[in-house]
């Protein structure tokens, strides 16, 4: 499983988000025109860790999700959500994997124009770093 996966599999399992969002969780980019509020997942960065002989079965990244909404509120609702699903959570067991720990390091807001205000999109970005044991 990727980092990415587990990820996914930490927001799916979170019920206040999936009550929100449904299974609009996706990876790399939100499906043009999908409804919203929804969620993408990015990783940013990664690498295996290292022992004395090799890799060690240990991977860490930074992954950034994006929570979006209709509007500002609406956004802050799923980043609310996302936020319980992700952070400070440890030994958590998602398929075959095993995510030993992720935390929020960043949160931020954005905004996406359109050709008119009703189709501007609120977005509320968190980045975490996420370690996983495969």
């Amino acid at each position: 499983m990727t980092i990415e996966a587990a990820t996914i599999g930490m927001l799916l399992g979170e019920p206040t988000l999936v009550a929100i969002v449904g299974d609009r969780v996706w990876p790399m980019a939100r499906p043009q025109g999908s409804a919203l509020p929804a969620v993408v997942v990015t990783r940013i960065s990664g690498n295996p860790e290292y022992a004395a002989d090799g890799e060690g079965g240990i991977e860490s990244g930074r992954v950034q999700i994006d929570a979006y909404g209709v509007s500002y509120t609406e956004a802050h609702s799923v980043a609310d959500a996302i936020r319980t699903a992700v952070s400070a959570r440890a030994d958590l067991d998602i398929g075959p994997d095993h995510v030993l720990w992720s935390e929020i390091i960043y949160e931020r807001d954005a905004r996406e124009g359109g050709a008119k205000q009703a189709e501007y999109v609120f977005r509320r970005q968190t980045d975490i770093d996420v370690w996983l044991r495969s």
